[in-house]
């Protein structure tokens, strides 16, 4: 699910592809960019858990050590 809204929020500055994004306020403004700069951190989240998942599942000895 999260991999759903992180897609939802990369797509975010395409608010500035139709007519009127000129007439946007600076809170709209704020909000989109803020939306996809969140999409971006889920993303990167994914894609880290994703690489300690790997390396925990071909190394499960690593789980206890700090």
């Amino acid at each position: 699910m999260s991999g759903y809204y992180a897609l939802t929020g990369l797509t975010s500055p395409g608010h500035y592809l139709y007519e009127g994004a000129q007439s946007m306020t600076v809170k709209m403004t704020a909000l989109i960019w803020s939306d996809a700069i969140a999409g971006l951190l889920v993303v990167g989240f994914l894609v880290w858990s994703g690489l300690i998942r790997r390396e925990w599942q071909q190394n499960p000895s690593i789980e206890g050590q700090n």
